[in-house]
């Protein structure tokens, strides 16, 4: 599991996520936060985040390895 969090208040953001095929990853909002997957032009899946984000955690991904 991975969490982030921040003291500051953040406005967008964008969050890019590029594993192997040996993981799967699951990608959850805390509190009130809303991320939409995007379809920036980049590698992995991406999430993103175009409101203000007020101090606190953000997100947490889990990641798994495949059976």
């Amino acid at each position: 599991m991975y969490s982030f969090s921040s003291s500051k208040i953040i406005d967008d953001i964008y969050i890019n996520l590029v594993t192997c095929e040996k993981l799967n990853i699951f990608f959850s909002p805390v509190d009130k936060n809303v991320f939409v997957k995007d379809n920036i032009e980049f590698t992995g899946t991406n999430f993103a985040n175009r409101d203000v984000l007020m101090p606190g955690e953000k997100f947490k991904v889990f990641i798994f390895k495949k059976n």
